[in-house]
Order: structure tokens, then C-alpha cells, then sequence
């Protein structure tokens, strides 16, 4: 059965997106096509340009940094919707941060396509996905909270037992014992100890060895 995929700015067949999320980024490219193989896909909106015409939007930070930012969010729930496996590729990341991400690849690979160093970024993000549903949860220390997946805050548990943290239960539940924890991991980084898994936290944490 073949069918297409249209989320505002991407229109393939799923084979073809299936194929895209594991190329390198040395596959042929022009302007406004990428091929996969035999197939080929046409790319909308920010996705044709370069990675050094990108910076240059960023760093003017004019309006079209909010379409920057919509069109990475729809790309991510494409993959989200017809990645098997998958609910949420991008984890505990938001959007933003995968923006910021993004803009290090493009520093680094200024003639890359946007749309090929956002698909590189998937493909290593692909281990770290939270592959089915998993409910969301609040994590609040004074009048701050942040939504996280019950899934991620399990890991965080476990990632926190590993390095001697935490000795709690894995329930995925942030109550006292877990902010301990995180708020102890946070002291040893030197980052503010609030106990609170924000974005840089949660980086630290997964990223570290």
C-alpha cells in the first residue's frame, strides 16, 4: 500500500522517509530535491536552505526564526507519526534546544542542506526515542514546572542510581526523593541545585560517561 505524507512543508511516501532518516549526509542533493535511492521527495519552506544561510537568519533573529522553529516542530512529528516504533523522537528535547543543536551541525557543515543536517540530528536521536505512549508528568519546585514524559523521569531514576545518586523506586513519579537527587547531581556539575530536570540537567545527566 502506498500512501503520502503531507505535514506543511514535507510530502514523500513513507518507504522513501523511512530510507532519508539513516542516510549521511554525504547523499546527492540540489536546491529543492533530495533523492533516496530511486525515489525523490521535494523540499518546502526552510528545509532548502543551507546551513550558513540558516545562521544568518538566527543570528538576525527577525520573525522567520519562529518558522525555523515550526518547521523543525512539523518534522519531528512527521517522523513521530510514521517512524515505527516511535511516539516521540526527540525525548525529553524541546524544540528549541534541537534548534540549538541544529545551529552547532551547521557551524560545522555550512554547505550541508538544513533539511539533511535535521535529518542527521533524528538519526541521533533515534536510540534516545520514547517508542510508545507514555503519560505526561509535572515537575514542580516553587512556582516552576516542567512537562516530562513518565517514560524520561524513569530513566532519570535510573541514570541517577547509576551514578550513586538515588536509591529510590523507578516509578517515574518526581516526588521528593527524585528531586533530591537531581538537585545532588546538580551540585556535583556545578549547575543550580532546584532539583528541577530542565533541559541542560537532563543533557548532563543522559550525555555524560
Amino acid at each position: 500500500m502506498k500512501f503520502e505524507i503531507t505535514v506543511g512543508v514535507y510530502k514523500m511516501k513513507k518507504r522513501a522517509l523511512l530510507l532519508l532518516l539513516v542516510v549521511t549526509l554525504m547523499v546527492p542533493l540540489t536546491a529543492h530535491s533530495i533523492s533516496a535511492k530511486d525515489e525523490l521527495f521535494s523540499v518546502k519552506g526552510v528545509g532548502i536552505l543551507k546551513c550558513e544561510d540558516y545562521l544568518k537568519i538566527r543570528k538576525s533573529k527577525s520573525v522567520v526564526n519562529f518558522k525555523i522553529i515550526g518547521w523543525i516542530g512539523g518534522f519531528i512529528t512527521a517522523t513521530n507519526r510514521y517512524m515505527p516504533d516511535t511516539y516521540d523522537i526527540s525525548s525529553w528535547y524541546k524544540v528549541d534546544s534541537l534548534a540549538k543543536i541544529l545551529d552547532n551541525h551547521c557551524t560545522q557543515r555550512p554547505e550541508s542542506p538544513v533539511v539533511s543536517a535535521v535529518m542527521a540530528i533524528v538519526q541521533l536521536l533515534h536510540s534516545q526515542r520514547v517508542q510508545a505512549f507514555s503519560p505526561g508528568r509535572e515537575a514542580k519546585v516553587g512556582d516552576k514546572t516542567i512537562r516530562i514524559y513518565e517514560e524520561i523521569i524513569k530513566r532519570v531514576q535510573k541514570k541517577l542510581v547509576e551514578k550513586g545518586f538515588y536509591k529510590g523506586k523507578i516509578d517515574g513519579a518526581f516526588g521528593p526523593g527524585t528531586q533530591k537527587a537531581i538537585a545532588a547531581f546538580q551540585t556535583k556539575i556545578r549547575f543550580v541545585a532546584d532539583g528541577l530536570p530542565t533541559q541542560m540537567t537532563l543533557f548532563r545527566l543522559f550525555e555524560e560517561k
